[in-house]
């Protein structure tokens, strides 16, 4: 298990690399996914700038979620980059999910 004081570090420091990812965010009816950047992270959540244009902003809430490492889910048409994962982080919380995917450069 990963603390969420531990992806919020790990956030920070893709953030400051500027480095791209993939984020799956799915609870109930809601499934996002999207390329994006960080933008702000704490230990309460995240702020993901959507594409190029920083005015297209996301935050997720990811307090109380249990964390782990993660690959690729290989079944998952959505996420779009075969190959081109470089690590992942898996958050669950009950029904709802994120998934944070460190894209190669």
């Amino acid at each position: 298990m990963v603390s969420s004081s531990e992806v919020s570090l790990l956030l920070h420091g893709w953030a400051d690399a500027g480095r791209r990812l993939r984020v799956i965010a799915r609870e109930g009816i809601f499934d996002f996914s999207a390329y994006c950047l960080v933008r702000d992270v704490n230990e309460a959540g995240v702020t993901l700038q959507i594409g190029e244009d920083s005015l297209n902003l996301i935050s997720l809430d990811f307090r109380d979620f249990f964390f782990e490492f993660t690959d690729a889910p290989p079944d998952d048409d959505k996420l779009g980059v075969p190959g081109r994962i470089e690590s992942g982080v898996l958050g669950l919380r009950g029904e709802r999910s994120i998934w944070f995917f460190l894209l190669r450069e």
